[in-house]
């Protein structure tokens, strides 16, 4: 089928010599027919993306096999690519991503297996820093200042909402503390000038802790992602935000400036626990009237 350019396949087995030429490409347990006497080979897997040079989308999900220790295998170029989805053991993760040349605009989503505390994903580390985006270009002078809301009424899924994000990397946890030390190797092996977005409506249960630990190394922040409904923590994140602005001045260069809080509202249950729809909004109008009362000083002197 030479006229074939788009392909998705699940749970099908067959030739990884027989794809070449795509644009997209999505498999899922899709096993190499050809490697009958053997499993599929981590060489198989670099010579069936080669062959395809002009990929755009690429996601493979339980398909990488392991490679060989101090063997040494090519890096394959995928200078078309625009979004690449990796789900597999954390080791493969990363041993895929370390001989792959992408673009710099290419969005990089990994979901590694066994990623349970800082020690899992440092191997997968050290190849993510040169898949990182670009510096992000400073914005107008004119908006350094400014404080913006935007609220969204919706019922529908959180991620219709989610920004496209050029590196998004998911873990499995099983503690608070756990979670810290990830963040912290990851914030650590980025440059975390480049990141100036931040969606917190997936992690209801983060304490403030975690917030402040998270936001300290995040000094480019200029836009977060907050869900507001009963129990998901958006409150929180906006007390974190309000105590990095009455932070001494000595730390106001290295604290993120943020400039946009987006809002998803979806339903609140006044009779629930916690924080009530009064809270936040009492903790939002804090943080404006204090970067309000922040940025007029600075503009009068």
């Amino acid at each position: 089928m030479p006229c074939l350019h788009e392909i998705s396949l699940k749970s099908i087995n067959l030739p990884w010599s027989s794809l070449r030429g795509l644009t997209s490409l999505s498999l899922t347990q899709c096993s190499d027919s050809d490697a009958t006497s053997s499993p599929p080979t981590f060489e198989g897997l670099l010579r069936m993306l080669s062959s395809s040079p002009q990929l755009e989308s690429l996601k493979l999900d339980c398909l990488i096999p392991p490679p060989i220790s101090e063997q040494h295998y090519p890096t394959v170029a995928l200078p078309h690519l625009i979004c690449i989805s990796i789900r597999d053991p954390v080791d493969q993760c990363g041993a895929l991503l370390a001989h792959l040349c992408l673009p710099d605009t290419a969005r990089v989503e990994l979901t590694p297996w066994f990623v349970r505390s800082g020690v899992d994903v440092r191997n997968l580390l050290i190849p993510v820093p040169k898949h990182a985006p670009p510096p992000a270009p400073p914005p107008p002078p004119s908006s350094k200042s400014s404080a913006m809301t935007t609220i969204h009424r919706t019922t529908s899924p959180p991620s219709l909402f989610t920004p496209n994000a050029l590196l998004s990397l998911t873990s499995h946890p099983h503690t608070e503390h756990a979670l810290r030390q990830i963040m912290a190797k990851v914030f650590k092996a980025l440059p975390c000038e480049r990141i100036t977005h931040l969606d917190t409506r997936s992690a209801p249960r983060l304490s403030e802790v975690s917030w402040t630990a998270a936001l300290r190394f995040l000094p480019a922040l200029e836009t977060v992602y907050l869900q507001c409904s009963a129990g998901t923590g958006a409150c929180k994140v906006l007390r974190t935000l309000l105590d990095i602005e009455r932070g001494p001045p000595a730390e106001r260069g290295s604290r993120p400036r943020v400039r946009c809080i987006n809002l998803l509202v979806i339903m609140w249950d006044r009779g629930g626990d916690g924080d009530s729809i009064e809270d936040l909004l009492g903790l939002l109008v804090q943080f404006l009237q204090l970067r309000r009362c922040r940025c007029w000083r600075s503009t009068t002197g």
